[in-house]
Formats: C-alpha cells, sequence, structure tokens
C-alpha cells in the first residue's frame, strides 16, 4: 500500500464521516421541528 493510496483512503473515511454527522444532524433538526 503506497502513500497516495493510504491518502485516498483516509479522504473516502473522513468524506463518508462527514456524510454520517450531517444525516444525524439533519435528522435532529427534524426531530426539534415535529416537536415544535
Amino acid at each position: 500500500m503506497g502513500w497516495e493510496e493510504r491518502g485516498s483512503c483516509l479522504n473516502i473515511f473522513r468524506m463518508t464521516n462527514r456524510g454520517r454527522i450531517l444525516e444525524t444532524f439533519r435528522n435532529y433538526e427534524a426531530k426539534d421541528l415535529l416537536r415544535k
């Protein structure tokens, strides 16, 4: 595994992580809106 491959893997992991955080954040917002 070269440095370039490792870097791309980390980038993909960060992107998927960011997507999950955004999804959970949106879910919390939706729940708060439904409560009001």
